[in-house]
């Protein structure tokens, strides 16, 4: 059961994909198709291995795949810290009145690159 007013954030999200909508609530559910879950909710994984295909260190479910696993931690965390970055800089730029628009989410193509100071 959703809470009331969870998603009320997806409001101001006028360009979202629609396809991204069921993920969200399949995540939010956690509904994913993880070891975990069919172990325990469908019971089509006879198996007691409910460990992470990944790493192989922990329970594959959705907390473990979102920011748990040791093998997701080294590229795709860091690309997702990376997009979400993106979205802060440019509602940062516009609060600032130094962009009029924010580019649509899925076409910008800002790459960001550390500040070595040495």
């Amino acid at each position: 059961m959703l809470s009331k007013g969870c998603f009320d954030w997806m409001k101001e999200w006028k360009t979202c994909p629609s396809s991204i909508i069921p993920g969200i609530h399949e995540l939010y559910q956690q509904l994913l198709p993880t070891k975990l879950y069919h172990h325990n909710k469908t019971g089509t994984n006879p198996s007691s291995d409910v460990l992470c295909r990944m790493c192989g260190s922990g329970p594959e479910n959705v907390p473990h795949i979102l920011a748990g696993c040791s093998t997701l931690a080294k590229t795709k965390y860091i690309a997702r810290h990376n997009a979400a970055l993106k979205v802060l800089f440019f509602e940062l730029l516009k609060d600032r009145n130094l962009i009029t628009e924010i580019p649509p989410w899925n076409i910008t193509r800002v790459q960001f690159s550390p500040l070595i100071n040495g």
